[in-house]
């Protein structure tokens, strides 16, 4: 076995063999701490020793650093609003990882006709690749949804790994309400206007822990899951082609150890929280009726 000294500040180094026997060698490299990061050619192995020759005979090797690649979209979507709405000529994000330990400001050019932009950053060093999209002129009137951060960028990976950028012009908010069914559980039953809905956690169980969301009484909008932790339950919020309004409080939750009656005031429920997005998770006592608020608008 025979060590080579790399300088730190070249990576170059080298080893001279001397007094061998003259004929063939090979040279074969061993793995090395952070090997896996590193391409490895080598070149003139095995390698004919012949007796005084001049120049020496010689066999190089060449590690290579194996970098990856990092693709971040950008949609907008007008969702089939009326009238025209211009799209801002470019937008920024910040990507942060190994290669940006700082930070780094990315501009993606965004095509005026389809919304459409998207941006490749190459020979980044392998790692999880975080995207955050900055505020852009007219950005309140958008809601953003960002997929796939943080990406995990591997050397070499086909097809390159991307982040999704989502932007989708935000339309009236609706309130919705989880519920079992349509109607099932109101809170003023003998009221037709008001279709406000309670869950019963006793019927949730026996649902595998589900409960429906419903907006504008019929519509289905996406569904929650109930895990229960000791004295709490975890409320999970899955949404389905719709999103939570942003930049307001929007998922209100309340517990009842009896049926709920009167007409539900969620500004006034124990737990809520500022969501975005497509999914969330709230916190909540275990007990035996759970009101669940939330404002949601469409995607499409």
């Amino acid at each position: 076995l025979v060590t080579i000294d790399i300088d730190p500040s070249t990576g170059y180094g080298e080893e001279l063999l001397e007094n061998l026997i003259p004929g063939d060698y090979d040279v074969e490299e061993l793995d090395f701490d952070g090997s896996e990061a590193w391409d490895s050619d080598i070149v003139g192995s095995p390698a004919e020793v012949v007796a005084g020759a001049t120049p020496v005979v010689e066999v190089n090797i060449t590690n290579t650093y194996l970098t990856g690649e990092l693709l971040i979209t950008k949609q907008f979507d007008l969702n089939d609003v009326e009238g025209d709405v211009d799209f801002p000529a470019s937008i920024t994000v910040e990507v942060t990882g190994d290669s940006y330990p700082n930070g780094e400001l990315v501009t993606i050019d965004i095509d005026p006709s389809t919304g459409y932009g998207e941006e490749l950053l190459e020979n980044l060093i392998p790692g999880d690749y975080y995207v955050e999209e900055l505020d852009f002129e007219g950005s309140e009137a958008w809601d953003s949804i960002i997929v796939g951060s943080p990406a995990e960028v591997v050397a070499g990976a086909t097809p390159v790994v991307e982040v999704n950028i989502f932007n989708n012009f935000i339309m009236a908010a609706e309130t919705a309400w989880a519920a079992h069914d349509v109607g099932v559980y109101r809170y003023n039953p003998g009221r037709g206007g008001n279709w406000a809905t309670y869950v019963k956690y006793e019927d949730i169980l026996t649902d595998n822990g589900e409960a429906n969301i419903y907006a504008g009484q019929f519509e289905y909008v996406g569904y929650v899951v109930f895990t229960e932790n000791g004295s709490f339950v975890e409320i999970e919020v899955y949404l389905d082609g719709w999103a939570f309004e942003p930049g307001t409080t929007n998922l209100y939750v309340q517990d009842y150890s009896s049926e709920p009656s009167g007409n539900p005031a969620p500004g006034r429920f124990d737990y809520k929280a500022t969501e975005s997005g497509l999914e969330a998770s709230i916190r909540v006592p275990l007990n035996d009726y759970y009101g669940i608020h939330l404002n949601v608008y469409p995607l499409y």
